[in-house]
């Protein structure tokens, strides 16, 4: 008889311990379920990866070119000259006057860039940016050609090559004035301003921007 009580009485015990153990996880819920979301946010934080922001980055870059954000155009008249000679007399000259219209792109390539932080309780991310290098360098063939020709004495028929030769001239030297004019910096200085317009509208109230440092050939085209 004592046994039976016994075992009644400790199922009574564990039944009540269970039992109150289930209406404090309730209560548990309810309560948690009653706290404000910002509350929440604050001890359980929604992660946004890397590669989240990443992407929302090159997402809002898709409607213009990814690599370029800078471009200027230049002008440079060049003008050559090849002489003719018989052993070491100058019977002749042929000269060239060219004027060369070009435009120079620079940009930096989003799909390089680097998130190393994101907090999003105080809504902050650190972004690294490529360094920006020159993109294209080319010749508006509608706006260039040669100004004049003329020949003195006996001047071989070279125009064409000397047309060629003066082209190349032009791109060196027109790439040469946007480098000297500091387009890499403009460049830069453009991509900030769009990843930052681009991950404010997102939402996040403090953007830091790194920039890697500009190479010494990023002012060159292969």
């Amino acid at each position: 008889m004592n046994y039976t009580w016994n075992l009644l009485k400790k199922i009574s015990e564990q039944t009540i311990i269970l039992a109150a153990a289930i209406i404090i996880s309730f209560s548990g819920v309810l309560y948690l379920s009653n706290i404000p979301q910002n509350v929440l946010g604050w001890f359980f934080p929604a992660a946004h990866t890397r590669t989240e922001i990443q992407n929302l980055i090159i997402g809002g870059v898709q409607s213009m070119d990814t690599l370029t954000t800078a471009g200027v155009t230049n002008k440079a008249t060049i003008k050559l000259s090849e002489d003719r000679k018989i052993g070491r007399f100058n019977i002749g000259e042929t000269n060239l006057i060219y004027e060369g219209v070009g435009k120079v792109e620079a940009g930096i390539d989003f799909n390089q860039i680097e998130v190393t932080n994101v907090n999003d309780r105080d809504k902050s991310v650190t972004v690294v940016l490529p360094a920006p290098k020159l993109s294209n360098v080319y010749l508006d063939i509608n706006q260039s050609g040669v100004i004049d020709t003329y020949k003195k004495g006996f001047g071989a028929h070279v125009e064409r090559e000397l047309q060629d030769e003066a082209q190349q001239e032009a791109l060196r030297m027109i790439k040469v004035e946007a480098c000297s004019g500091n387009i890499l910096e403009a460049s830069l200085a453009q991509a900030k301003t769009v990843v930052t317009t681009i991950l404010t509208k997102a939402g996040f109230q403090e953007v830091e921007i790194l920039v890697k440092p500009i190479e010494s050939n990023g002012c060159s085209v292969k």
